[in-house]
């Protein structure tokens, strides 16, 4: 599959498992060439995984199998992204990546 942008969001419902992030992070630097965290419930990624593996990755990690997730494909240009977002996140999303 070709590298893609993935807006990935979750939601734990009730529940928050202690210490969640550092496992989420960790899966995905070792799914995806690049990630941004958006907030503590959304991250983008530049990735080539399929979507259901992102979600179902998500849930077999420790504590989070009652985790809801959204996973989906988007396309970033300079002419079809908009937003309120700090600097930062707009340099991560416009840098210059490679396909394939």
């Amino acid at each position: 599959m070709t590298k893609r942008y993935v807006h990935l969001s979750f939601n734990s419902g009730a529940t928050w498992a202690l210490g969640y992030r550092p496992m989420v992070e960790k899966f995905f630097s070792e799914n995806a060439d690049d990630w941004f965290r958006v907030n503590s419930e959304t991250y983008i990624l530049w990735t080539n995984a399929e979507l259901n593996w992102l979600a179902l990755g998500i849930q077999r990690l420790p504590g989070l199998q009652h985790f809801t997730v959204f996973a989906s494909e988007f396309v970033a240009t300079h002419f079809n992204a908009t937003g309120l977002m700090p600097e930062e996140f707009w340099t991560w999303l416009y840098k210059w990546r490679q396909l394939g």
